[in-house]
């Protein structure tokens, strides 16, 4: 009876601490959506708060189409698509963590704008105006991508080139994406500072934050299969980049705090295709862009370039 009970104990205090970790890492509350001012607040941003705000600034003052597809479990996403150069290769831009679209896109918009790429602006799933609850690290979101490529080509033609392009979980996203069944109009993908698997993002956090991570991390996934229906080890950038076809641009701030540099040499060496990696020195976590925009968008550019020779 003693021990029955104590398995009692153990099951409640399991379901109890999955339960709140499910919450404190993958639940997003529609209220508590980041808007791009919030997220200007990160003190990565300090030094750039004039420039970024001048950025989303100008994005918001586009015109712009609001669509909405559904997702391959029935969720209800929603995009900003912009028709710069009808019949030009479009840009699906996937953002990070609990992040705002324009926000982490804010300068690489105007890039890939300016040298003439039409914009799909994506909410991921539990962000902005798409349905969920569950932020899923780019173990759902990968699909998601996916189907957005569907909706391209569906409505601009089935020839149009497409670049994947993230920023954060959404770069990881992008890398995830690359071990699908992704159609031949997908020419490239460009990633700038994504982690190498949720599973060494979450326990890597948790030690900045000085937590058990290998005591907490089991608890978590448990959580993540429970509340979030879904396994944080069903995909890794790492691997999915093993069986990459297209070619990989590979971007990262040396001084990223968050996702640390050393990820990116993880991923890019993962990778079976063409890649190119570049270093933004003085740059902390998804702010390449804002320190040296002048070498970001030739960087860019180039390899853009590149992909249409």
């Amino acid at each position: 009876m003693v021990l029955f009970w104590i398995c009692i104990v153990l099951l409640i205090l399991t379901a109890a601490l999955s339960a709140a970790l499910y919450v404190f890492i993958f639940f997003n509350h529609p209220d508590k959506h980041k808007t791009p001012e919030k997220q200007m607040e990160g003190d990565q941003y300090k030094p750039y708060r004039d420039l970024y705000r001048s950025y989303i600034e100008e994005i918001a003052e586009l015109p712009c189409k609001r669509i909405y597809i559904r997702s391959f479990d029935g969720k209800k996403l929603s995009a900003r698509y912009y028709d710069n150069v009808p019949g030009a290769p479009v840009a699906i831009l996937m953002h990070g963590y609990r992040a705002a679209a324009a926000g982490d896109f804010a300068g690489i918009f105007q890039i890939l704008k300016k040298h003439g790429l039409n914009i799909l602006l994506a909410d991921e799933r539990a962000c902005g105006k798409s349905e969920g609850l569950t932020v899923t690290f780019g173990v759902k979101e990968r699909h998601d991508c996916l189907s957005w490529v569907r909706y391209i080509m569906r409505h601009n033609g089935e020839d149009t080139k497409i670049i994947l392009y993230g920023v954060s979980m959404g770069a990881a996203t992008v890398m995830m994406a690359s071990e699908l069944d992704l159609p031949k109009n997908v020419i490239g993908i460009i990633e700038d500072c994504g982690y190498t698997s949720p599973k060494d993002i979450i326990c890597r956090v948790a030690k900045g934050m000085g937590l058990p991570a290998g005591l907490l991390y089991p608890f978590a996934r448990i959580g993540a299969r429970v509340f979030g229906g879904f396994d944080i080890e069903e995909s890794s950038a790492s691997e999915a980049l093993r069986h990459a076809k297209v070619p990989v641009l590979f971007i990262h701030g040396y001084q990223d705090g968050f996702v640390p540099y050393y990820m990116c040499g993880q991923v890019f060496e993962a990778c079976s295709a063409p890649k190119q990696m570049e270093t933004f020195d003085r740059a902390e976590h998804a702010v390449s862009c804002l320190s040296d925009p002048f070498r970001y968008e030739s960087v860019v550019e180039t390899f853009i370039k590149g992909l249409s020779s």
